[in-house]
């Protein structure tokens, strides 16, 4: 399995199922040799409940997803160009479409055997809408990597911390590779000022990047803690009734041994009254 193919099983699973399995495939994918393959498994965020409800719709209902990131560029297009009629007609389609794709995630959460709370369907309505502001958030909603529910009501990009880092690096297009590109800026005030955001980003992107990685090394620790946990439950479990199997035992081991002492003596009785 490739990385693509493994998040999609991992978004698309129960969530109580991540963690547990997330580390099966790792390890999996470590046994093969791919260490960098193992690392971005790990990095990838346990899904909460909102977030996973979301990835249900981009699994089973890829091309109404589809349509609603259209539907979001429509929207934008005619709030660029002033089209009032269109984009009044584009608000009922955005409401009836988002409720839809809400009774449609409740639908498919039943399917699966969880239950749905009217926040955890209004946090998917607002995750759905914030897709329509940024292409990579709209990028992870199409492949149903979304690992946590984003609130957004302004523009530009958002926050990268919406977006796995392996799974960032998976989506992100390729960055042009022609070497003889000139900076735009020319002012050197206006360069350095450039150099600087781009090194704040950089720092913000790699502590985020360290901060998934222990949240990820945090998650296979509770997940193993539960795990060893039940193992534990079980084992006193079977201990407890162990134990008063051993009292049964025992106590049918000495009725059956005056039973059988019973009998030894009256088969001496008769022997000797056969001699």
């Amino acid at each position: 399995m490739d990385f693509s193919e493994i998040a999609a099983e991992l978004y698309a699973g129960a969530p109580e199922e991540f963690v547990a399995r997330r580390k099966e495939l790792a390890d999996q994918a470590k046994k093969a040799g791919e260490k960098e393959l193992a690392k971005q498994v790990m990095a990838l965020r346990k899904p909460t409940k909102s977030a996973w409800l979301v990835n249900l719709l981009a699994h089973h209902e890829p091309d109404r997803i589809e349509s609603w990131l259209e539907l979001g560029v429509a929207m934008t297009e005619a709030q660029q160009n002033l089209q009032g009629d269109q984009l009044r007609e584009l608000n009922t389609q955005r409401s009836t479409a988002a409720r839809q794709l809400s009774r449609r995630a409740a639908e498919l959460a039943t399917e699966a055997g969880q239950s749905t709370t009217d926040s955890a369907l209004q946090e998917v309505s607002s995750t759905l809408q914030a897709a329509w502001t940024d292409p990579e958030f709209a990028e992870l909603l199409r492949n149903g990597w979304v690992h946590q529910v984003v609130a957004y009501g302004g523009f530009g990009p958002l926050s990268l911390t919406a977006v796995p880092p392996a799974a960032r690096e998976k989506s992100a297009p390729a960055e042009s590779k022609d070497e003889t590109a000139k900076p735009t800026t020319k002012n050197p005030a206006d360069r350095k000022k450039a150099e600087q955001e781009r090194a704040e980003r950089e720092r913000a992107e790699k502590e985020q990047a360290e901060r998934a990685a222990l949240q990820a090394e945090l998650d296979e620790a509770n997940g193993e803690l539960e795990a060893a946990s039940a193992v534990l439950t079980e084992l006193r479990e079977r201990q407890s009734a162990l134990t008063e199997e051993l009292k049964q035992v025992t106590a049918d081991e000495r009725s059956q041994a005056k039973t059988v002492a019973e009998i030894r003596a009256r088969v001496t009785a008769l022997h000797r009254r056969t001699s």
